[in-house]
């Protein structure tokens, strides 16, 4: 029998690779399916999915038999669509996560260009649609010709952004609206031409309008009706000298939220927004060299609230937190202006970052003002804050120094 060579070694060495390979349990090929989809490319990039499941007949039996990797769907053009049977096949029970990105050429809308099946497929499939983001308002008006189905399912989340940044787009509500219980926009403000525009049973609501200024946002608000709103997040308002806003009512709202918006948008909200049953709110901004921490709004947004419970403060200067607390005028400190909060926790963080801090609970009001302490008892060794409980010894709590106010 003749020696066997090196090349015909590592040639048998190499044939049999594939064999087992594909020889292993179901779990251990799941297992890479899913690391070879996630490690290369971002979520709902499903043509990696597809790509994948391809390589042979037993990877795509174990591909199709996780639900999980078939429920989030770009569409990009109208030849997309019918993508959506089979990913509705595959997902079977779990129901899906769309975001619809067709951009339109030439100025034509993409139902007149392209004649998409999307007035077919959608209704067919409406059942199974959890989530929905559209792209552009021009999307949310053209792939919904026959969204009479659609406004039949109940919706978890709804997001219409601006196509480009730089625009700030308006948009017609559709009955698909009516049948969401979270609604997003990014720079697009609703116009509505007869009568405001009830949606029963909204409970989030997210709005951003980098540029825009507050009068979209006081424009939606008096043109969508959210009489079941629970929770209400506005990010990067800013001050556009509105005058035109009106009194909004949301009998339900227990939240909001203010993410980097304008200093003054606190005092607005409190003056223009009944909500009787608030008991949260959460202020998140950066304090600049040109933009110092102002605690007045705050203040008056706070004063207006009688049943507030819950205040929550982020900044980048954990200086300029405690000087709202903290004032030269003990009377003018925030824990003075209302008996019903419970408790504040100030978090000193970088821009777009958590960070860590101290709260301070206002249950137990024993002692005779509600803050009799100054900075300095912030400035410890190693950066480390207090939780301070009324009439109590505090309790340490450790925090990076990068966080710790400079003495």
């Amino acid at each position: 029998m003749p020696p066997i060579t090196r090349r015909q070694t590592a040639k048998s060495s190499h044939n049999s690779n594939p064999k087992c390979f594909f020889v292993l349990p179901d779990e251990i090929l799941l297992i890479i399916f899913k690391l070879s989809v996630e490690t290369t490319i971002p979520s709902y990039q499903w043509v990696r999915v597809i790509t994948l499941s391809h390589v042979s007949a037993r990877w795509r039996a174990v591909a199709i038999s996780s639900t999980m990797l078939w429920t989030a769907l770009i569409i990009r053009k109208p030849s997309n669509f019918p993508l959506i049977p089979m990913f509705a096949n595959r997902s079977h029970h779990r129901r899906l996560h769309l975001m619809v990105n067709v951009r339109s050429r030439g100025g034509a809308s993409v139902e007149t260009q392209d004649a998409p099946l999307e007035a077919e497929i959608l209704p067919s499939f409406a059942a199974k649609i959890l989530t929905i983001i559209f792209m552009s308002p021009s999307n949310f008006h053209d792939m919904l010709v026959g969204d009479e189905a659609l406004a039949q399912v109940d919706l978890e989340l709804l997001t219409i952004e601006a196509s480009r940044p730089t625009n700030y787009e308006h948009f017609y509500p559709r009955p698909l609206l009516r049948r969401t219980r979270c609604l997003k926009l990014k720079d697009v403000y609703a116009t509505i031409v007869d009568r405001p525009y009830t949606l029963d049973i909204l409970e989030e609501f997210h709005l951003t309008q980098s540029g825009l200024g507050d009068a979209g946002m006081w424009r939606t608000f008096r043109h969508l009706r959210m009489p079941g709103l629970r929770r209400l997040v506005l990010h990067r308002i800013s001050d556009s000298a509105h005058r035109d806003r009106g009194m909004v009512e949301f009998p339900l709202l227990e939240s909001v939220e203010l993410r980097h918006c304008h200093d003054s948008l606190p005092e607005l909200i409190g003056d223009n927004i009944v909500a009787p049953k608030l008991r949260s709110i959460t202020i998140r901004r950066q304090t600049t060299p040109h933009r110092p921490f102002s605690g007045l709004t705050i203040k008056q947004m706070v004063k207006r609230q009688e049943q507030l419970k819950h205040l929550v403060l982020l900044d980048n200067n954990p200086k300029s937190l405690l000087q709202i607390i903290l004032p030269e005028e003990e009377e003018l400190g925030l824990l003075s202006l209302t008996q019903s909060l419970q408790s504040l926790v100030l978090i000193a963080c970088p821009p777009e970052e958590e960070g860590t801090g101290f709260s301070y609970d206002t249950r137990d009001r024993r002692s005779s003002t509600p803050f009799d302490h100054t900075i300095s008892d912030f400035n410890n060794e190693g950066g480390s804050h207090s939780e301070w409980r009324a009439g109590r010894r505090p309790q340490q709590l450790r925090m990076p120094n990068k966080f710790a106010p400079a003495v």
